[in-house]
């Protein structure tokens, strides 16, 4: 079982941070990332602060999702696992066995979504002269398909925001 002196100064005090996270508010991000950054060995003594926090009963919910913000922004798809009491520590790839899969055929019906999120979505991803583009083939199609309205309401609209 491990103790606290088993882990060196800066390990110490990142665990009490962690310990004492209702009492005292402490980025503990940064030290993570730093972790993280250091690949096996800076997982392994991620591991060793887990592994203290489950032995003395404190919560390991926030070191979970710091490692979580980690893996994100370094882009891998690894997770911190083995959180239950009986559970062994690891830092492995996201288990997907218990996920449901979409039955086939069955159609999953889209969140509605607002204009100002669709075209948040459209702003960061084309430019204007590629939603011009697009207007245009819109146009195109709905002219063929007797939806003469469309392709002007659609060109009024882009209009007003560009």
């Amino acid at each position: 079982m491990i103790t606290i002196n088993d882990l060196n100064k800066k390990e110490q005090q990142l665990y009490r941070s962690y310990a004492n996270a209702n009492k005292v508010e402490v980025n503990q991000q940064k030290e993570i990332d730093n972790y993280l950054s250091q690949g096996k060995k800076g997982y392994a003594l991620i591991i060793n602060i887990v592994d203290l926090l489950k032995v003395n009963n404190e919560s390991t919910a926030k070191i979970k999702v710091q490692v979580s913000r980690g893996m994100k922004k370094i882009g891998f798809d690894l997770t911190l696992q083995g959180l239950g009491k009986e559970d062994t520590v690891k830092i492995d790839k996201k288990n997907t066995t218990n996920q449901q899969k979409p039955k086939v055929g069955v159609i999953v019906k889209p969140k509605p979504i607002t204009k100002e999120q669709a075209w948040d979505y459209v702003a960061d991803r084309f430019t204007l002269d590629e939603v011009m583009k697009l207007v245009e083939v819109v146009k195109e199609r709905t002219n063929k398909q007797g939806y003469d309205n469309l392709g002007k309401i659609l060109t009024k609209a882009l209009d007003k925001v560009a």
